[in-house]
């Protein structure tokens, strides 16, 4: 029986070690092994995988280039930790600073495994947001401008052509920039897909590595990107918003502000990619 446990840790370990899982952190959860772990996402911001010992399983998020994506791993964690407080995220099981891990209490019940018409869900979706900005954790603020700069000079060294290009892009937005810095800003999750919505039973929100103090509008026009919403179902979606929201967001301001999220987006995503060659090159 010995030589068998052995057996299955050590193949383990093995699945450990070819997923990129830093298994130190093993160690330190008060549940004990053998354990299976899964990648469940490999994206240059972070990667992320479910680990599994028979009785219990976990989500893990492993966060990555916290300079370049101007995140602050300290108050990350202090937001993990204050949505749960709120029950609106999910437990923090553990966090490896070392490492730069996170392990969640695992989530079962997807939004989508319990609705199933098309309206519910944008309605579940647009009452979320409006829940997420009557939330008042004690962060920082911080400015979209100085950020976007921060990614157009993160660009400089390999891509400066392409770096001139997006900072005349911002410099082309300026108007937007503004309209984002004069308010008003509450707190907003600034990435709420659908996908990162549970009823666990009742509602749980994941990944709030960007979630921060901003316009509200920024966040809606956010969310209807993030979900590639159509234009009926963006009718349902604000109405549902607009009746639990302080702040009331109309049709006709959505299309500036989906502007601007194409462009942050834009940049965001060419720093990825920029990242992403430097880490294959290095890899050579």
């Amino acid at each position: 029986m010995a030589s068998t446990i052995k057996t299955i840790w050590k193949r383990s370990l093995n699945m450990v070690s070819q997923n990129g899982f830093p298994r130190q952190c093993l160690d330190k959860l008060v549940a004990g092994g053998p354990w299976k772990i899964e990648p469940i996402g490999n994206q240059l911001a972070n990667r992320t995988w479910v680990l599994s010992n028979g009785e219990k399983r976990y989500l893990a998020k492993q966060f990555r280039y916290e300079e370049a994506f101007s995140r602050d791993m300290e108050q990350v964690l202090a937001l993990e930790h204050y949505v749960a407080e709120q029950s609106l995220g999910p437990e923090v099981v553990l966090s490896v600073r070392e490492d730069r891990v996170v392990i969640y209490d695992y989530l079962e019940t997807s939004m989508f495994d319990v609705v199933h018409e098309e309206e519910l869900q944008l309605r579940v979706l647009g009452r979320a947001l409006a829940g997420v900005q009557r939330l008042t954790p004690n962060l920082p603020r911080w400015s979209l401008r100085e950020r976007l700069y921060l990614y157009c000079d993160a660009l400089e060294e390999s891509s400066p052509a392409l770096a001139k290009q997006l900072k005349h892009d911002l410099h082309e937005s300026e108007d937007l920039l503004t309209l984002w810095e004069n308010g008003p800003h509450v707190f907003c999750h600034l990435d709420l897909s659908m996908d990162h919505i549970f009823l666990n039973p009742h509602l749980r929100i994941i990944d709030w590595e960007y979630a921060g103090y901003s316009h509200p509008a920024f966040d809606v026009a956010m969310a209807v990107v993030m979900n590639d919403l159509f234009e009926n179902e963006i009718d349902v979606f604000l109405d549902e918003y607009n009746q639990y929201s302080k702040f009331n967001m109309s049709r006709e301001e959505l299309p500036d502000w989906i502007r601007l999220v194409a462009l942050v987006n834009r940049i965001w995503f060419k720093v990825q990619q920029s990242l992403q060659k430097k880490s294959a090159n290095s890899s050579k």
